[in-house]
């Protein structure tokens, strides 16, 4: 079963929810696949240095650590990654360094995890699905988990997002049965 889920450092609610749906990440059974997707999102140059970056740091295992330092940056007023330079900049300063990042995005198998991301976020944006953040599952379900908050407290707001999750384990468990 594939869970592809979709999300962007520039989304807010992927911001607020990530914490939550990284336990719920954690809890997936074992013939879960979780694949993630960072919505490439164009700099001026027409580059997409928060997807690449987002790929480097998975592959280099570094997203557990940094995701929530790259949410801040991007989420709470200050600068995003313009572009490579100042993505580049920005995981030096936060350990990082230009040796490990080059190695990796020199590699074989980063050009394909990179290609493969933009796919998965090619396909994502040519959907009708193009709001995000999202979970799709086994290609068959696609679940809007968080919604802008439109007045409701927090309180209302945690209870919808819990039962987006229990809707998502749901249709993992239909999946399942329909296997």
């Amino acid at each position: 079963i594939v869970v592809v889920h979709y999300f962007s450092y520039y989304c807010h609610l992927c911001a607020e929810y990530a914490p939550a749906m990284r336990a719920w990440f954690a809890k997936l059974p074992q013939d879960v696949q979780l694949v993630q997707v960072a919505v490439p999102i164009k700099d001026q140059r027409g580059r997409f240095p928060d997807s690449a970056a987002y790929v480097a740091l998975d592959r280099m295992r570094k997203t557990a650590a940094l995701d929530p330092l790259i949410y801040d940056l991007i989420n709470r007023g200050q600068t995003g990654f313009a572009d490579a330079l100042t993505m580049r900049a920005w995981l030096a300063k936060n350990g990082v360094t230009e040796a490990e990042l080059d190695a990796e995005m020199k590699g074989f198998g980063y050009a394909i995890a990179l290609q493969s991301s933009r796919m998965w976020g090619a396909a994502f944006m040519n959907s009708s699905a193009t709001l995000i953040p999202q979970v799709a599952i086994d290609g068959r379900y696609l679940v809007r988990y968080a919604e802008y908050s439109g007045g409701r407290s927090a309180a209302e707001q945690e209870r919808v997002f819990a039962k987006h999750l229990e809707v998502m384990d749901r249709l993992i468990e239909r999946v399942r049965r329909e296997r």
